[in-house]
């Protein structure tokens, strides 16, 4: 976490002399790294504080312990952690951007997507799906972002709003936090293509940590703001894309449900580092976005451990039923998927986790709703089972 006790070039503009910050800013500016960019007549530069290097420190610590956790865990709670917090991603990037939607709406998109029908939320579910399914694959060319663009928006905006230029806006827009304008967003055309080129150059780069590369581009992709709208869904979908290439999967798809939960501060971020008084230092921003991966990390490794005491507690009630072998092993299975999943568990990956047939599993659970341990629900085509844990 960033040391209060070491403020940002923008906070120091008010606690220093003019000539100490003028300084400051030029010190910072020779041991960073300066991006072939300028905006309001500034270079833009990057210099990793000590602050910020305790927090890369104590983010590889909190990555280790995650994935330490993870390991541990069976492949039906690791399949449903990381389910659970793709649905989680889309609803907060959906309601971040004022797209009604529903946890069980994603869910059943995710799941059975063959059946749906198009609609405002299809498209971004759909990426996110293809994600989950094929993994990392980078994007170099200007031409690439526009595709994502088109890919995540197809059926959820006007054809007003739709890009007029060769790949991005044409005409200029006013980048605004929901109550209040920023700035304006870069133009014309040939200023976003400059920006974004920054951004896709960095992102396929090693020159730093993930943490600080991610969190440098995103900030730039979105001060660029190359569309009328659905900006902030891009950018967020970049940072889940990119992540996946070298992050755990969980942690990559619970960016914007972190930032959703801290949405004044990602804000505040955004307006101290775009205000010229920063002179153009992205650590201003950095810093407040380490801070988010750090608690997407927390989040994560809690819901790791309340979830394991869960399941032992309840594996633990089993123990007192007078069960068949078959009966317990499904129950177990049923205890997981209660747990790890709102909804349960499908039939396929009971059978799947026993190494059965789905007529055997099928049996097992008919016996086990005759002792009305079971609940179901059906969503969609498919149905998913619970266990009754009240009946415990």
């Amino acid at each position: 976490m960033v040391d209060k006790k070491e403020l940002s070039t923008y906070r120091r503009y008010f606690t220093l002399s003019s000539a100490e910050f003028n300084a400051y800013v030029a010190q910072s500016k020779k041991e960073g790294t300066v991006f072939p960019l300028r905006l309001n007549g500034e270079d833009v530069f990057y210099h990793r504080m000590n602050s910020l290097s305790d927090s890369l420190i104590l983010l590889a610590s909190l990555e280790g312990n995650f994935r330490q956790l993870e390991q541990s865990l069976s492949k039906i709670a690791q399949d449903e952690l990381i389910r659970s917090c793709l649905v989680e991603e889309v609803y907060q990037t959906n309601l971040i951007e004022g797209v009604h939607s529903t946890r069980k709406e994603i869910f059943r998109l995710l799941k059975d997507f063959a059946q749906a029908k198009k609609g405002k939320i299809t498209s971004i579910v759909n990426k996110y799906r293809l994600l989950l399914e094929q993994g990392f694959s980078p994007i170099h060319r200007l031409e690439d972002i526009r595709h994502l663009y088109d890919a995540l928006m197809d059926g959820a905006i006007a054809k007003k709003e739709k890009p007029d230029g060769i790949l991005f806006r044409k005409d200029s827009v006013a980048v605004t936090d929901g109550v209040q304008s920023l700035h304006d967003g870069l133009y014309p055309e040939a200023r976003i293509d400059e920006a974004l080129s920054v951004v896709l150059s960095l992102l396929n780069s090693k020159s730093l940590t993930f943490y600080e590369r991610s969190a440098i581009a995103h900030y730039l992709f979105e001060y660029a703001h190359p569309f009328y709208d659905g900006n902030g869904r891009t950018g967020r979908y970049l940072l889940s894309l990119y992540a996946l290439e070298e992050k755990p999967k969980a942690f990559a798809f619970r960016i914007a449900a972190t930032i959703g939960e801290g949405k004044a501060k990602y804000y505040r971020a955004f307006k101290e580092c775009q205000d010229i008084r920063n002179h153009n230092d992205l650590a201003t921003f950095v810093g407040p976005m380490l801070d988010f991966y750090v608690e997407d990390y927390r989040h994560l490794i809690k819901e790791i451990q309340d979830n394991k005491a869960e399941v032992a507690l309840w594996q633990g009630k089993l123990l007192s039923l007078d069960l068949s072998k078959g009966e317990r092993k499904t129950a177990s299975i049923l205890v997981e998927g209660s747990v790890w999943s709102v909804y349960g568990v499908s039939k396929s990956v009971i059978a799947s986790a026993l190494g059965l047939d789905e007529r055997s599993v099928q049996r097992y659970l008919s016996s086990l709703e005759k002792k009305k341990l079971i609940l179901r629900q059906k969503i969609g085509r498919q149905t998913y089972f619970r266990l009754a844990k009240e009946s415990l």
